[in-house]
């Protein structure tokens, strides 16, 4: 037992007033003659024992009245958590959780409003001159406040797509008291604690620091979401079918039956698609369609499911263009093969140049470069080539077929491609193809048990010791014919003979014409899908953005602001930042040109129905105290006045005072010395 005003207890000392009175009793007597007293004396004798108890009890209640007086201004006090009370004032910290997650649906309508009204009750709580730092996902570090100003920042707090770690939040609240000269140190977390994710253990070492906890639950744990969606095929083509893979998932434990799907491309709704979904499992929904425009496509895929409604819709991003475009940088002569590939088709756009007289900006916008029987280039055309690769470009080597001792040795040397060396003169064929590389997906609908894989007459033997490639074809002696090397976001294949008949019948074979083209469209799928927004939002840039940094813009509806460019190699990235971004379709233009779309999506970790509980948040502040304040019955300015003041008595001892002084009246006014005879 403490108290809250010990020197009142100094008071105690005039218990000795009605102890003197009760002992010294100062009363004058008046004498009655009598003319006999005889029949009185035992009268006499009984009343004076029954006045002595009576005067005992009235001391008694007298003195009880009066300790409970003095008790009641002392107010005592029972400690919560052993922290002593103090009469300076208090700076509070108050956390708000406002992720989308908090917009479900708990007894008193959103969780968020739920929060928010307690947070608003637990400030009126506390005496007028106590000071608050407010904080919430989107607001952090906030200076100390008076109660209407305090009361001002939980109103103004909404939904946003921000999350915080609970560590992250105790401890930046912590720090901010800390600065702020408080020694008692009290947060109060208003949230759903929602545990998608394994939470780190604090490192704050404050025994002082009283956590509380105001957990606000959702009445019903079920939400829909999309995850993540894909297109089967790597590569996307005009006019082509395209099948788009969309995940669903159900966080709930009912099974949802009868669904739909909404799919939008381009502003234009294209179908509707029904699906059903167990509980706690998810399901993968195709749908398809086929794009009749080139040019940036911009798709929206949609559910319908409330209250949580971020994770509803998906948006996804990629180019389809109009043409392929092929560059053949030539030793002596274009190579027939390579025109009979790409010349009659117009979706593919052919250059032939010959090496030694390139126009080094059309690299900028060509999807495959083709070094045809080239034996040497100027360093300007391989610092060129290098660039090309490292920002997503594709080359594909074909040696010539006139031997030499160093073919393309500097390129090789610069990019760490595999050496061609001598040559070997052999019949032999493909025996081994690594068809898990993308460059062969959907190639072959079934693979035979005895495939005819390209006839080799003779080749040249590639030197891929301390080299990082990958054996795309493999000889039936083990050589490689076919090698990748990825440099940077780019792709250098080196073939290992000549497209000529006389060398292999590669360039008649049916993977000839797969397999170039698959080379060709690399670029065309190097951009993602769609991107997660994050603390750090960096996306891979179109190669034009490089020259045009101050000229660029993003721009979603009527939002516009300028990013940051970045150059890692020769690629740009663009930090898109974090406040400015929603969900969806992004564009990056300069002027009236549209150059990229991209996608973005809010991360998926909200939508999960799994919360902490009591002892896994103790266990993550191990050093702290950890209380909840989750009793339906009890309000929180009697929570609030537990731990301002501790557990008080004050209201007590003056009720015992009031009923022991009633005790004393009763006692003088009804209970009579007299005998009656």
């Amino acid at each position: 037992m403490s108290f809250v005003y010990p020197n009142f207890l100094w008071a105690l000392l005039l218990l000795a007033v009605p102890i003197i009175v009760h002992l010294f009793h100062f009363r004058r007597y008046k004498k009655v003659l009598f003319p006999n007293v005889r029949f009185l004396k035992n009268v006499q004798k009984q009343t004076q024992s029954i006045k002595k108890l009576r005067n005992f009890l009235v001391l008694l209640a007298r003195l009880l009245a009066l300790a409970f007086l003095v008790f009641a201004f002392a107010q005592p006090y029972i400690p919560v958590d052993n922290q002593t009370v103090s009469q300076n004032d208090e700076i509070v910290g108050i956390y708000i959780d406002n992720s989308f997650s908090m917009d479900n649906d708990g007894k008193q309508g959103p969780l968020i409003e739920e929060a928010k009204s307690k947070a608003r009750e637990l400030i009126k709580s506390y005496l007028p001159t106590d000071r608050f730092i407010v904080n919430s996902n989107t607001t952090m570090g906030q200076l100390p406040v008076n109660q209407k100003d305090a009361i001002s920042f939980v109103d103004n707090i909404d939904i946003d797509k921000t999350t915080k770690p609970l560590v992250d939040v105790v401890d930046g609240l912590n720090q901010s008291l800390t600065s702020s000269g408080s020694n008692k140190k009290h947060l109060y977390l208003f949230s759903d604690f929602q545990g998608s994710s394994a939470p780190a253990s604090s490192e704050t070492t404050d025994s002082n620091l009283l956590v509380t906890l105001s957990p606000t639950q959702p009445i019903k744990n079920n939400n829909i979401s999309i995850d993540s969606a894909w297109i089967e095929s790597p590569v996307v083509q005009l006019n082509a079918p395209i099948n788009l893979v969309i995940q669903i998932s159900n966080h709930g434990d009912d099974a949802l039956n009868g669904g739909s799907l909404a799919l939008v491309i381009n502003g234009e709704k294209k179908s509707v698609t029904g699906f059903d979904v167990e509980g706690n499992s998810k399901t993968s929904v195709l749908v398809g369609f086929t794009v009749k425009t080139s040019g940036w496509q911009r798709i929206k895929a949609s559910i319908e499911d409330n209250p949580i409604i971020f994770d509803d819709t998906y948006y996804l991003s990629f180019n389809v263009k109009a043409s392929l475009n092929i560059m053949a940088v030539n030793g002596s002569q274009p190579n027939v093969y390579i025109n009979r590939l790409f010349g009659p088709d117009t979706y593919y756009a052919l250059s032939n140049q010959i090496a030694g007289n390139i126009d080094l900006s059309e690299l900028e916008t060509t999807d495959l470069v083709i070094l045809n029987e080239v034996t040497s280039l100027s360093s300007g055309m391989v610092a060129a080539i290098s660039d090309y690769v490292s920002s997503g470009g594709s080359i594909l080597v074909v040696p010539s077929s006139i031997p030499s001792q160093n073919q393309l040795g500097d390129l090789s040397k610069i990019l760490g491609l595999p050496k061609i060396e001598q040559t070997t003169e052999l019949n032999t064929k493909v025996g081994m193809l690594d068809l898990q590389n993308p460059l062969f997906d959907q190639v072959f609908k079934k693979i035979p048990d005895n495939p005819n894989y390209p006839s080799i007459k003779k080749y040249y033997r590639l030197n891929v010791e301390s080299v990082a490639h990958y054996a795309l074809m493999t000889l039936e002696n083990r050589d490689v014919f076919l090698s990748e090397s990825k440099i940077g976001t780019g792709h250098a294949y080196v073939l290992a003979c000549p497209l000529n008949d006389t060398w292999s019948n590669f360039p008649k074979h049916g993977l000839f014409v797969p397999t170039v083209i698959k080379m060709a469209m690399n670029r065309s799928v190097d951009y993602p899908l769609s991107n997660t927004i994050s603390n750090r939002n960096i996306f891979k840039a179109v190669p034009e953005s490089r020259r045009l940094q101050g000229e660029l813009n993003l721009i979603d509806g009527d939002a516009e602001w300028m990013p940051v460019v970045n150059t890692v190699g020769a690629s740009p990235f663009i930090d898109a930042g974090f406040d400015q971004l929603r969900a969806g379709n992004i564009a990056l233009q300069t002027a009236d040109t549209l150059l990229q779309v991209i996608a973005f999506n809010y991360d998926r970790s909200e939508s999960k129905n799994t919360f902490l509980s009591t002892s896994d948040i103790a266990a993550i502040f191990p050093n702290s105290t950890v209380d909840v304040m989750d009793n339906p019955t009890t309000y929180v300015t009697e929570t609030v006045s537990q731990y301002r003041f501790g557990k008080q008595f004050w209201k007590a001892c003056i009720i015992l005072a009031l009923i022991f002084l009633a005790i004393e009246i009763l006692l003088l006014r009804f209970w009579s010395t007299t005998v009656k005879q």
